[in-house]
């Protein structure tokens, strides 16, 4: 029995002895290189007898490749060379089965050593190599946020890799906005990817949309710094602007930044499918997004239908918080108030209730909500009101009582910092009770 078949024999013994005999097991660090290759090999189910043949994940069923493949993904550089050393060096350049080479193995996780060993070793000539998708090792670097491993083939050869697309148009610049890696992105523009700045992909979205959607302000400063401004409200094809992606991705402060250069309009601006940034917004739960429309020139939309003839209270129960927090604030601020009249303080439209709630089997828990905030407003009145107004001669019975004469003024200040409900929205929601109820009788 040679060396190496003793070996694993002996790696063998160890995994299937009991427990306690463990310890016998000497510590790694004291294992040679090839012993310390042969457990990883072994925790991977890989044959030490044939170290060629094309390894195949318990997870992913389409997906195999070569151990020294498998060996780069992990970054494993001690096992990288002990097979490179012991009959796997002719499958270096051999590809797994997504087209990928070893190159994008280690540029996909960034392990910078074990890639400089293997341009070493004669992978040199896969350093522009593309993947299945077009992608070369380069622009998987720059996906992933590995800035000094991109720097390294940029300058070991692969320069002309900071402007080669994938199959999609996507460029290394493109997805570097995308993954939000400001640095990164700088480093192309002053490289030669420059012009890559306004370069849309096949589907028609530019550095600056895919920045804006993603939520990365940092990126988005800069491309407009840079030579983006044009496309601060350049649309897609099918009609969303920065402007609206960033509210529907609920990126608050990218909106409120889009709003002050050059992109205010855009706020009541609908996509294809007639989806205003409101309606989106509410689509997918972002309160503080919709509130802020609401108050920056979209209060009109709050029951814009889109083609489908969804208002944003119906789209807002679709991802509505366990506590209703979204529908509850629509209601109260006329999200169900009669369209059809033109009068601001239109009462509250039983149909709208019916059509936006009912289909989502969202009346009950409406209708406790709006309960409770009655209930509060009660208390409110019962509890703090009388305070300001009782004293008797010039001692007052409570400090409240320093408010007295104030009520019309400081005391719905107070009313509003408490988040005690009034005026319209407290009539809206005494308006919707009654009518949740009756609609609840009735089924």
């Amino acid at each position: 029995m040679g060396v190496v078949e003793q070996l694993w024999h002996a790696f063998s013994k160890f995994r299937t002895e009991t427990p306690q005999l463990e310890p016998e097991k000497p510590p790694r660090n004291a294992w040679t290189r090839e012993e310390r290759a042969l457990d990883w090999l072994a925790d991977h189910g890989i044959d030490h007898l044939d170290l060629c043949s094309s390894w195949k994940s318990s997870t992913r069923a389409s997906f195999t490749c070569t151990p020294l493949f498998l060996a780069c993904w992990y970054g494993e550089q001690e096992v990288c060379q002990w097979l490179f050393d012991n009959g796997a060096a002719h499958t270096l350049r051999q590809r797994d089965s997504r087209g990928c080479c070893v190159l994008h193995a280690t540029s996909f996780h960034g392990h910078l050593e074990v890639l400089r060993w293997l341009i070493s070793v004669g992978a040199e000539e896969d350093m522009c190599a593309l993947d299945s998708h077009g992608k070369t090792p380069l622009f998987t670097a720059c996906m992933c946020g590995h800035l000094a491993l991109a720097q390294y083939l940029f300058e070991a050869g692969a320069a002309n890799g900071v402007r080669i697309a994938d199959v999609h148009g996507n460029t290394p610049l493109y997805v570097a906005c995308k993954h939000g890696w400001f640095d990164i992105v700088v480093w192309l523009s002053e490289v030669g990817a420059y012009d890559d700045i306004q370069t849309c992909n096949d589907s028609g979205r530019s550095p600056f949309y895919i920045a804006c959607f993603k939520g990365h302000l940092e990126v988005a400063k800069w491309l407009v710094g840079a030579g983006a401004a044009e496309t601060v409200r350049a649309k897609v094809s099918t009609g969303e602007t920065p402007m609206w992606v960033a509210c529907s991705n609920g990126h608050l402060a990218v909106v409120k930044w889009l709003n002050g250069v050059g992109a205010a309009e855009d706020v009541r601006t609908k996509n294809n499918d007639g989806l205003t940034p409101l309606s989106t917004a509410c689509r997918n739960g972002h309160l503080k997004v919709v509130q802020w429309l609401f108050e920056n020139g979209a209060a009109g939309d709050i029951q814009c239908q889109d083609k489908n003839r969804k208002r944003p209270l119906y789209l807002s129960c679709t991802k509505a918080t366990v506590s209703g927090a979204l529908p509850s604030w629509l209601l109260l601020n006329g999200a169900a108030n009669d369209a059809t009249n033109p009068d601001v303080d239109g009462h509250i439209d039983a149909n709208i209730l019916n059509v936006d709630l009912q289909k989502h089997d969202y009346l009950t828990a409406m209708m406790l909500v709006f309960q409770e905030l009655i209930s509060a407003h009660t208390i409110f009145i019962g509890h703090f009101l009388p305070c300001v107004h009782v004293s008797a001669k010039d001692v007052l019975v409570s400090p409240l009582g320093h408010l007295f004469g104030h009520e019309i003024t400081i005391v719905p200040h107070i009313a509003d910092y408490v988040g005690i409900i009034r005026g319209r929205q407290l009539r809206n929601a005494k308006e919707a009770v009654i009518i949740m109820a009756r609609l609840l009788n009735n089924r």
